[in-house]
């Protein structure tokens, strides 16, 4: 069961993006502007990860054999947790269903949760991308 749960913890930036965007579909401006903004938060990630280079943490477990080379090797913004908050913020801001906003939430703590437990960041690294989303 933990398994299943780390492994939904992995990918769940991609499951909550096809999640909001089929919620957008009906709303087009809005799926572009969520679509753009995640494009952006990627590269925000990336060019603050180059600029910080804070490694990951020791004893990084691998979940799907994933391997980090170059700047994804730094840990410091998550770009899990900077993915989830992003998709959990427009998702209030916009006041969709509160039943949805309620499992964004959850979602995002299960990954947060999962980025933790796997040592694939530190609390500050997981509260800046936090932020930065």
């Amino acid at each position: 069961m933990i398994e299943i749960i780390d492994n939904i913890g992995f990918f769940l930036p991609f499951y909550i993006w096809i999640l909001v965007a089929y919620l957008f579909y009906l709303r087009p401006p809005y799926i572009a502007f969520y679509g753009l903004f995640y494009g952006i938060g990627i590269w925000i990630n990336k060019i603050i990860k180059q600029i910080v280079r804070e490694p990951r943490p020791d004893g990084t477990i691998c979940i799907n054999g994933e391997t980090y080379e170059g700047v994804e090797s730094y840990g410091m913004p998550s770009g899990h947790a900077q993915l989830v908050a992003l998709a959990l913020s427009i998702s209030l801001q916009m006041r969709l269903h509160p039943v949805f906003s309620l499992y964004l939430l959850t979602q995002t703590l299960v990954t947060l949760w999962q980025r933790y437990v796997y040592q694939k960041h530190t609390i500050e690294q997981l509260a800046w991308g936090l932020i930065v989303g």
